[in-house]
């Protein structure tokens, strides 16, 4: 393995690597869909002003080029723990320039930036990686760096043939749990991680255990009534969306807490908390999302929730959350839930459908894949040694 040395980044050095790196990122955002270059340019700039106010002295942000025998071979980026939660350091940005790639750089770059970390006590590292860097992703999962969530979309306009069946149109339904991880800050070139500004971990849309009192903002959520929709179910198996009220609510939420700290083990129960309340602010009430049961046979199967748009990506929808009930499972009612949610996203004009998987839930990944959701990205952390 080389040996690189890791300084910190002077002002003109930042200045310089500055333009590529937003320039970089702008390209794979609008790739991943749901916005225009122009828009993910206006992203970029603003996100990379946001978290780097004073450049590579900005509080919080470790900025440090690559030095081999004297050459400046690449840089890395990364936040100490506490933007993106306590305990967890971020890899916001990592670089080898294209004539000094396929000579591992990039692992020995890591490898120092680890080392540094555990030096200062901390326990723990993450990064991103878009969907379709292979390369990067085998070298994330060889140091040992787990996939902690994948986010996957599909366009909307590309649904299979339909058959009809009565649905409300205006229910939430999903795929897998979460909410999109934020907006990648940092742009991988040759290496590319690209990192969440905003949360690294699937978004729970739930009431953690262990915290009192009721679901703020919960009201009888007022859903459209039936109307005929071409929705592509299995036979037998037909699925229709039904009203919430707020006790069920209540209840959903509490169980989908449950289930998300056992698929996350680094969310808290009040992590939880926090972070759901950004996408329902004023529960079953909150504009341009909507909750609501899975209903099939006459009896509620499962719960959903989507939104109509996606923070910083207008042109896409997000599936939240859907959860068929374990009784009910293998019969092809998610599958139904799923294609009816695109039909109500599609009414509206969304022209696309992100959902977010965590890593270990393997069903619900197979199920994304089956129903033609691409990878976009996925986040993926690891424990660093104990000092």
């Amino acid at each position: 393995m080389p040996s690189v040395t890791l300084v910190e980044m002077t002002t003109e050095e930042f200045t310089r690597r500055r333009e590529p790196m937003v320039r970089q990122y702008a390209q794979v955002t609008a790739a991943a869909g749901g916005m225009t270059v122009a828009e993910a340019e206006a992203l970029a700039e603003r996100e990379t002003a946001r978290s780097l106010p004073d450049g590579p002295r900005s509080a919080g942000e470790l900025l440090r080029t690559a030095w081999v025998d004297g050459e400046e071979v690449g840089w890395i980026w990364v936040s100490r723990p506490g933007r993106l939660g306590p305990g967890l350091a971020w890899i916001d940005d990592i670089l080898v320039d294209e004539k000094y790639r396929s000579r591992g750089y990039a692992q020995a770059i890591i490898e120092t930036i680890e080392a540094e970390l555990v030096e200062s006590g901390v326990p723990r590292l993450g990064l991103n990686v878009f969907g379709d860097n292979d390369v990067a992703r085998r070298l994330y999962e060889r140091l040992g760096f787990e996939v902690i969530q994948q986010q996957r979309s599909r366009p909307l306009g590309a649904a299979p043939v339909a058959v009809p069946v009565a649905v409300p149109v205006g229910v939430p339904v999903g795929v897998p749990v979460g909410v999109p991880v934020g907006v990648p800050v940092g742009v991988p070139v040759g290496v590319p991680v690209g990192v969440p500004v905003g949360v690294p971990v699937a978004v729970p849309v739930g009431v953690p255990v262990g915290v009192p009192g009721a679901v703020p903002g919960a009201v009888e959520s007022p859903l459209p009534g039936a109307v005929e929709s071409q929705v592509p179910v299995a036979v037998g198996s037909p699925v229709a969306l039904g009203p919430m009220t707020s006790a069920c609510f209540q209840r959903r939420m509490e169980s989908f807490v449950a289930s998300m700290v056992a698929d996350y083990p680094t969310l808290t129960a009040r992590e939880a908390y926090e972070r759901a309340w950004k996408s329902l602010p004023h529960g079953l009430g909150t504009e341009d999302v909507s909750v609501g049961t899975v209903v099939a046979e006459d009896a509620e199967v499962g719960w959903v929730c989507y939104g109509r748009r996606t923070p910083d990506r207008p042109g896409m929808g997000w599936l939240h959350r859907l959860d068929i009930d374990p009784a009910y499972r293998g019969r092809g009612y998610g599958t139904a839930a799923v294609r009816a949610v695109e039909a109500d996203l599609a009414s509206y004009g969304v022209g696309r459908l992100g959902v977010a998987v965590a890593g270990g839930n393997h069903g619900a990944r197979r199920l994304a894949e089956r129903l033609g959701y691409t990878l976009t990205a996925q986040q993926m952390e690891k424990n660093l040694p104990v000092r």
